[in-house]
C-alpha cells in the first residue's frame, strides 16, 4: 500500500483488507511524507491486525507510482496485490484473484470494480472495466489463445487496486521507468514476457471517486506529451527484450510487432506536433490511412495544436 495524506479514507480500506476471506500474509505500507494522521492510523492498525503490518516512511517524496514500486520491493510473499489508500475491497477479492491465477496457470489476475462517491454511496453507471472496453472483448482477450496486448496498447484498463500478480518476476519489473504508472508497467511487462493473465469480470473492489485521487474511473485522461509517451514505450521494449533471455523467455514476434507499430505511431505524433499547423494535413492523413490511429488512440482524433493523450490513457 502506498499512502500520502489519506487519513480520511484509510481506515475503511484497512478494515476491508482485514476482512478478506483469504487474508494477506503481510501488509507493507510505504508512506510518502504524509502531514495528516495517515501514519498514526496505519500504525494503530498494525498493532491490532491479524497479520504482520510494516509501516515505513520515505525519507523523501517519491510520488505515487515510485512509492508503489518501493513497496513492491519490500514485499516478501509469492504474490503481490497493490492497495490504494482510499478504496474498499469486498471480502472475496484476494481469494477469488489468487484462485483465478492458480486455476488458469496465470502470472496475474485482475477483477472489475464498482465506482462509489466520496461518502461511499454507489455511483450509477457502468463498472470500471466496462467504461474502458466491452466486457466480452476483455474476456476474449484473456481467454486461452486470446491476445490482450492490442487492448493494452490502446488504453489502460487494469488498475492496481484490482490487480494481483506473481512476485517471482519482481526483479524484472523493477525499477519502474519514468513515464509509467506502476500497475500499467507491471501488466505490460508480464504480457510481453509471455505470461498469462486471468480476467475476473466481477466487481470485487469499491473504487472511490474524489477530488484529490491520483487517478479515477471518471476522471479525464491525463494529457502527457507524445515525446514522453514515446520514451516510455521505448523503455518498455528495451526492458522486455533485455530481461526475457535471462528468464528463459522470449518476446513473441507478433507482440513485438504490435509494440513496434505503437512506437511508430507515437513517433509520427511527435513529428506532427513539431510541424506548423499548415504542414500537418499530409502526415495526419498518412497516419489515419495506416490504421494506427484507430488501433492505438484511446480517443477519436481531433485536430488541436496542443492535443495530447497520456500513455495508454485510461
Amino acid at each position: 500500500m502506498a499512502t500520502y495524506n489519506g487519513a480520511r479514507f484509510l481506515r475503511a480500506q484497512l478494515d476491508s483488507i482485514a476482512a478478506q476471506a483469504r487474508p494477506p500474509d503481510e501488509l507493507v505500507v510505504c508512506d510518502d511524507g504524509s502531514t495528516d494522521a495517515t501514519v498514526a492510523i496505519a500504525e494503530a492498525f498494525a498493532r491490532e491486525a491479524p497479520f504482520p503490518v510494516r509501516v515505513e516512511r520515505n525519507p523523501q517524496r517519491l510520488g505515487a507510482h515510485q512509492n508503489f514500486a518501493r513497496a513492491l520491493a519490500r514485499c516478501a510473499g509469492n504474490a503481490v496485490a497493490f492497495a490504494d489508500q482510499d478504496d474498499i475491497w469486498l471480502p472475496a477479492k484476494l481469494g477469488r484473484l489468487l484462485a483465478a491465477m492458480e486455476d488458469g496457470d496465470a502470472a496475474f489476475a485482475f477483477c472489475d470494480a464498482r465506482l462509489i462517491a466520496e461518502d461511499g454511496t454507489p455511483l450509477r453507471g457502468r463498472t470500471l472495466l466496462d467504461r474502458r472496453f466491452p466486457l466480452d472483448a476483455i474476456a476474449r482477450a484473456f481467454a486461452p489463445g486470446g491476445r490482450p496486448l492490442p487492448l493494452m496498447l490502446k488504453r489502460d484498463f487494469i488498475y492496481g487496486t484490482t490487480l494481483v500478480f506473481d512476485a517471482s518476476l519482481r526483479e524484472a519489473l523493477l525499477p519502474v521507468p519514468d513515464g509509467w504508472s506502476h500497475d500499467t508497467w507491471v501488466v505490460n511487462m508480464l504480457v510481453l514476457l509471455g505470461e498469462r493473465g486471468a480476467a475476473v469480470l466481477e466487481p470485487l473492489v469499491l473504487y472511490r471517486q474524489h477530488g484529490v485521487q491520483a487517478s479515477g474511473g471518471m476522471t479525464a485522461p491525463k494529457r502527457v506529451p507524445y515525446a514522453t509517451q514515446l520514451a516510455a514505450y521505448e523503455a518498455l521494449r528495451e526492458r522486455a527484450l533485455a530481461v526475457a533471455p535471462a528468464l528463459g523467455r522470449s518476446v513473441a514476434p507478433a507482440d513485438l510487432a504490435l509494440l513496434d507499430e505503437k512506437i511508430r505511431y507515437l513517433r509520427a505524433l511527435v513529428e506532427i506536433e513539431r510541424l506548423p499547423l499548415h504542414r500537418r494535413a499530409a502526415p495526419i492523413a498518412r497516419e489515419l490511412l495506416s490504421g494506427r490511429w484507430r488501433r492505438y488512440s484511446p480517443r477519436v482524433f481531433r485536430i488541436r495544436p496542443r492535443w495530447r493523450i497520456g500513455p495508454g490513457a485510461a
